[in-house]
């Protein structure tokens, strides 16, 4: 089950970079324009939730890892 959210979350990246966004009631579609906007926004918390940390081992005492598995709760809230 994992690998299909992973999966899924990287077909949500590449989408992302070709989606639309509306500022000051106008939507932008200039592909760089898109590009930099979800670079400066998402794009890095949607990266660390699309990592599949369950394939890397680590101690389940480990805090760090718990934070970033909360980034996957976050990113399936966005959306």
């Amino acid at each position: 089950l994992n690998a299909v959210v992973d999966v899924y979350f990287m077909a949500d990246i590449v989408v992302s970079f070709r989606t639309g966004f509306a500022t000051k009631n106008v939507v932008v579609l200039d592909p760089k324009r898109i590009v930099l906007h979800y670079l400066k926004g998402w794009f890095v918390l949607d990266c660390v939730a699309t990592f599949p940390w369950d394939m890397v081992e680590v101690s389940e005492n480990f805090q760090a890892f718990r934070a970033v598995r909360m980034f996957r709760l976050v990113r399936l809230l966005r959306l």
